[in-house]
């Protein structure tokens, strides 16, 4: 299984599935099909002050900001 990206002990991985998710974060079960998007909720899993709901909101926000 490659790894694309690791953070404090989190890492954006392969998924075995490809038809379902191309990646996932290691230690959680949260699967994604862009991999900026993956290592972002690494991240943020990572440093932990975040619920799930907070997480993807903040996610979504940076990357709006980012693609715009």
């Amino acid at each position: 299984m490659k790894t694309y990206f690791e953070y404090n002990g989190f890492k954006v991985q392969d998924y075995k599935d490809k038809e379902f998710a191309k990646y996932e974060v290691s230690g959680t079960n949260k699967c994604f099909d862009d991999i900026a998007e993956a290592i972002l909720y690494c991240i943020g899993k990572a440093e932990g002050d975040s619920n799930e709901s907070q997480l993807s909101v903040h996610i979504d926000t940076f990357l709006t900001m980012v693609r715009k």
